[in-house]
């Protein structure tokens, strides 16, 4: 059987305190045991002619091997398995030629990692936004702001669609440390909502401002990905005012306006 490298550290959970093995030495020691030889992520072990696959919180071992490590005599280690097991610390499976533990609740207790990953996603969603500003203030305002102004009569055309957009627009701000964000952006996002029916794009806002996404820290993103959700039936009818344009017309009637 091959041994795995035994490095790096777990996260020992105050609370092991009130459980019961805490008071018994050889419970309280064969179950620290456990959790330091768990695989902390997916492994393949070698075991005789055969790969057994183990997932985070599992350790393929036996008796032998255990009371080797832990002092504790082989012929008591199957009975202090079936303590934990019956305390719902870990569970089982056992084959004549050796046997799967499973800690319970691994992920539960070993959390650091997946919260690490977390914080690292927030500073990188972060520093992309810093990014974004910076990049802004290569481009002429007057420009941007003039585009935003057509885009924004393009998209939202029925009553109440600008005031819908300035809403998610302070949404979105929301969502900065700095509690703002650059019209760069705001141009972008426009941009992106272009290849969607009006309908679809007010429907998709309404639902993001509704869940208070940007609350939650949701930014454009999470937005646009709600936009492309929409399905047809949840599109509401997008009334807009008829205009002296034929061209223009005919335009919004494409795009499921009704005068």
């Amino acid at each position: 059987m091959l041994n795995m490298v035994d490095t790096g550290w777990i996260k020992l959970h105050r609370k092991l305190l009130k459980n019961p093995i805490f008071r018994n030495p050889n419970l309280s020691h064969l179950f620290i045991y456990l959790l330091l030889r768990a695989c902390h992520k997916e492994e393949h072990v070698i075991t005789g002619n055969q790969t057994v696959s183990l997932r985070p919180g599992q350790l393929l071992t036996g008796r032998f091997r255990i009371s080797g490590a832990t002092g504790l005599k082989p012929g008591s280690i199957h009975r202090y398995l079936t303590i934990l097991q019956s305390e719902h610390l870990i569970d089982m499976k056992v084959s004549n030629k050796f046997t799967i533990i499973t800690v319970v609740n691994w992920t539960t207790y070993q959390f650091v990692e997946i919260e690490g990953e977390q914080q690292m996603s927030n500073r990188r969603a972060t520093n992309e936004h810093i990014q974004e500003d910076k990049e802004v203030k290569k481009k002429n305002p007057s420009e941007i702001s003039s585009e935003i102004s057509v885009l924004v009569d393009k998209l939202f055309p029925s009553t109440g669609g600008k005031e819908l957009f300035n809403q998610v627009r302070q949404a979105i701000s929301s969502t900065r440390k700095r509690g703002k964000v650059s019209d760069s952006i705001i141009l972008a996002q426009l941009q992106n909502w272009e290849k969607y029916l009006p309908g679809q794009i007010e429907a998709g806002i309404k639902t993001y401002l509704s869940k208070s996404c940007h609350l939650q820290g949701k930014d454009e993103r999470y937005l646009l990905g709600i936009i492309r959700k929409v399905k047809p039936e949840d599109r509401p009818q997008v009334k807009s005012k008829g205009s002296r344009s034929r061209l223009l017309d005919d335009y919004y009637g494409k795009q499921g306006a009704t005068q």
